[in-house]
């Protein structure tokens, strides 16, 4: 007949958090045949010491259900670490599936905090996409009503002042629209203005420039295929700077003269890069090849900011999350 058997079939761990940042823990468990107990014991280890022990209620079997734990911050030091996940229930017929690894870094530091005031798609993307390709912990606030900011990404209310300290902390901010008046932005800044909705946005479609203007960024931008990309919806009108350069361009429905979409200032080893167009968030939502450009542009603009040597320093040794019983890892090394 079956066997009674409750399995760990997925758990879920953020791969980069700072050091003051709590971890969350999403496991998935499956019920199949009837079991004696209705409830387990959830355990996070690293090296075969106890971080966590919590005690879960099982789906009715046959059945499926999430559960979630969280360690409370400062519970594993600044560093790489492996966390096992495992599930302990009386009566379970078969022990093989019951115990997932996970990678994780410990940053020192939050090394890109991403205020968004207010919240719209651009922050929205531009959050999920970075932390993809980001190498350092990115931690996103959002500004949902006067005084009130949430966690991007746990949804939960975080104090002006807890905000404000983490900017003032990061390698890198990133500001859409007004940001937080009175945070420290002396590091390295990254300003969406955000300026649907504005007297000054130039709307119409906006089609990005085929040439690349020679700049930082123009490396990573290179291989872009531009004409696969649907137009921005408006362009603010700005003046160049002496000390600034342009990495990315576009012309109203792809002609007229050209206006910058991007542009960057290196002064006194202070980095700013600023996005003066509107509705790039639309090829990270087109998918495909839009979205890989979407991401060589975040990406591009990031690596920059931080500094490569920063974003190298971070995870120097990678390799996939999840890899297949049978199937050899597969390691990449990021450094020179």
């Amino acid at each position: 007949g079956d066997v009674p058997d409750a399995a760990l079939v997925e758990a879920v761990v953020d791969a980069r958090v700072g050091r003051r940042d709590s971890v969350a823990v999403r496991v998935g468990i499956l019920t199949s045949a009837p079991l004696t107990a209705d409830s387990g014991r959830l355990e996070v280890l690293v090296d075969g010491r106890r971080l966590l022990v919590r005690p879960v209620v099982l789906p009715p079997p046959p059945g499926l259900a999430q559960r979630r734990v969280v360690l409370p911050p400062g519970v594993l030091p600044v560093g790489s670490h492996v966390l096992q996940v495992a599930l302990t229930v009386p009566g379970d017929g078969e022990p093989r599936n019951d115990r997932r690894w996970r990678p994780l870094t410990v940053s020192p530091e939050p090394g890109i905090v991403v205020l968004a005031a207010p919240v719209d798609w651009e922050a929205r993307f531009f959050v999920r996409e970075l932390g993809d390709v980001a190498q350092v912990p990115v931690r996103g606030y959002a500004l949902v009503q006067e005084g009130r900011w949430l966690e991007m990404s746990t949804l939960g209310p975080a104090p002006g002042d807890a905000v404000r300290r983490a900017a003032g902390a990061a390698a890198l901010v990133v500001v859409f629209g007004a940001g937080l008046p009175g945070a420290d932005l002396g590091r390295a800044v990254w300003q969406w203005r955000s300026p649907a909705g504005t007297a000054e946005l130039l709307a119409g479609d906006w089609y990005p420039a085929a040439a690349v203007p020679a700049s930082p960024l123009a490396g990573r931008l290179a291989g872009i295929r531009w004409d696969s990309l649907p137009p921005l919806t408006g362009v603010a009108p700005t003046f160049q700077g002496a000390a600034e350069w342009v990495a990315l361009a576009a012309r109203q429905g792809r002609r007229g003269p050209e206006r910058p979409v991007v542009v960057g200032r290196d002064s006194a080893g202070t980095r700013r890069l600023v996005v003066l167009g509107d509705g790039l968030w639309r090829w990270a939502f087109r998918g495909g090849a839009p979205r890989e450009a979407y991401r060589a542009l975040v990406a591009a603009g990031a690596d920059w900011l931080l500094g490569a040597e920063g974003l190298r320093r971070a995870a120097p040794l990678t390799a996939s999350e999840v890899v297949p019983r049978g199937i050899p890892v597969v390691f990449r090394w990021s450094g020179e």
